[in-house]
């Protein structure tokens, strides 16, 4: 199915790019019909999941790296550390320094 590629993609590459659009194109559909087929599959947008891939690498990135949080801002397609911290923040409800104080106790 398209979502099976679509997660397939998201999984294999090895940078994720936080656009819709992007992911669309290479699987030949329009980001309209990735996001119905993401929302058939799971009840979340296109964009969410990417979201929460992000998120996801981020987390895994603070925990087991010593890469700084401009460092990780950039591997992840931030601008700057601003714009990265912000968009952590509205997505887990923790800034990035209090996700690695909670999860190592």
């Amino acid at each position: 199915s398209l979502y099976d590629s679509f997660m397939d993609l998201l999984l294999d590459e090895p940078k994720i790019i936080n656009s819709v659009a992007h992911y669309a194109n290479i699987l030949h559909t329009t980001p309209q019909n990735l996001n119905a087929s993401c929302k058939k599959y799971t009840d979340l947008s296109a964009s969410e999941i990417i979201a929460n891939q992000i998120i996801k690498e981020a987390k895994r990135l603070i925990y087991y790296t010593q890469k700084s949080m401009s460092e990780i801002a950039h591997e992840l397609g931030f601008s700057d550390k601003s714009n990265f911290s912000k968009y952590f923040k509205k997505r887990t409800g923790h800034t990035e320094g209090t996700e690695k104080v909670l999860y190592l106790g």
